[in-house]
């Protein structure tokens, strides 16, 4: 039983995962949250600092989950505010704990890989983006060999389970220039999202999928696939959670056809990206839980 993502699946649900990560790529773009400038650091780094013993003398006879929880409010606080370069230490610090209690073979470790290999992304020098590669790949392996439902035997996971790990190693190989490499892992990707979604009657992972892959397909000149894609992407009913993902996908559909001067659709889908956008927004402020 994998406790370390038992305990994040109590505070996000399945969707949440992947929804995750386009808010996160959005906020880096657009910098460190306001909102964030209210957190206090020096509390969260004093109840770290108390924890540090603790953390030294955990093993696999002697851990608790809890000692963890001061490193990691530090360690999201840093990164809600864009201080990745004091996050990472933490991730690492994160990292070692859970492989001492766990080993390195398992999904507590492959969860807290990810963690630090998004960071490592964000950084995103060419040492640092190799070094995410690496643990993206090795916690992607544990993924797909693990079962993720009770009983069950392994390979039985879903877009949940490789989301950020596909997603990840997509975005680096984009960094890199190696625009076919990325092309293979969003495809995969985009393949898992349409199968586990066939019967969905609100779309979930697939708005994601499509923004990442079309994009792909874009940077190598492949527009009429792109634009196939988009296309599906239009009038598909999705979770509410996925407004401002959809969202962003008709924005870059609407920018491909403005490109390619086909622009009798640019207007209909950026007022129906703004739309979208707004509902996402009335609902955030409602604070409800949809």
């Amino acid at each position: 039983m994998k406790l370390h993502k038992q305990k994040r699946l109590l505070a996000f649900s399945l969707y949440f995962t992947l929804l995750g990560l386009f808010a996160a790529q959005q906020m880096s773009l657009a910098g460190p949250n306001q909102n964030d400038m209210k957190t206090d650091f020096a509390q969260l780094e004093a109840n770290y600092k108390a924890s540090k013993n603790n953390l030294k003398k955990a093993s696999k006879s002697n851990f608790n989950w809890d000692w963890l929880t001061p490193l990691d409010r530090l360690q999201q606080a840093y990164e809600n505010a864009g201080r990745y370069s004091d996050a990472e230490p933490l991730a690492r610090e994160n990292l070692r704990v859970v492989v001492t209690a766990f080993g390195d073979k398992e999904g507590n470790a492959a969860s807290t890989m990810d963690d630090l290999a998004d960071i490592l992304v964000k950084l995103g020098k060419p040492d640092q983006l190799t070094e995410a590669e690496g643990l993206y790949k090795k916690s992607l392996d544990i993924a797909k060999k693990e079962s993720h439902v009770y009983g069950e035997p392994a390979p039985n996971y879903g877009c949940s389970n490789v989301s950020k790990q596909l997603i990840g190693l997509g975005t680096i190989a984009m960094k890199q220039g190696k625009v076919k490499e990325a092309e293979k892992y969003f495809r995969e990707y985009y393949n898992l999202a349409v199968k586990e979604e066939a019967d969905r009657p609100r779309h979930i992972f697939m708005p994601v999928a499509t923004i990442e892959l079309a994009k792909c397909l874009v940077a190598q000149g492949q527009n009429d696939e792109a634009i196939k894609l988009y296309d599906a992407i239009v009038d598909m009913n999705v979770n509410a959670h996925c407004y401002n993902a959809k969202a962003e996908a008709l924005n870059q559909y609407a920018e491909l056809l403005n490109r390619l001067g086909k622009k009798e659709k640019v207007a209909s889908l950026q007022k129906q990206a703004r739309e979208l956008q707004s509902q996402q927004a009335n609902l955030n402020k409602g604070g409800l839980d949809y």
